[in-house]
């Protein structure tokens, strides 16, 4: 179960019932100028090719390495593509979970 595996989320929000419908995935977003981890946030648009109509709950959650704290992100899905795009700071860890 995803909420016995993640502790430690921001907000004390709840994993109760939901499923990992990705795979972990280590993003990091660089500075254009000096190639280094950027921090700021950032916009970041991922194809899930398993993104399905009729899916509840479709949320993303991020550990992210510059606060060492797991949290739960709200996306823009796009079914049609299969795309879900959300923000994130810096460099971490997501995967895409729903209940």
């Amino acid at each position: 179960k995803l909420a016995d595996v993640v502790t430690n989320v921001a907000g004390n929000v709840s994993l109760e019932g939901y499923s990992a419908l990705t795979k972990t995935s280590a993003i990091v977003l660089n500075d254009e100028t000096t190639n280094t981890v950027a921090n700021k946030e950032a916009t970041v648009s991922l194809y899930i090719p398993n993104l399905i109509d009729g899916l509840q709950n479709v949320k993303i959650l991020v550990y992210e390495n510059a606060k060492g704290q797991w949290k739960v992100v709200e996306p823009t899905i796009d079914f049609a593509t299969k795309t879900v795009t959300f923000n994130m700071y810096g460099s971490g860890t997501v995967t895409v979970i729903h209940n």
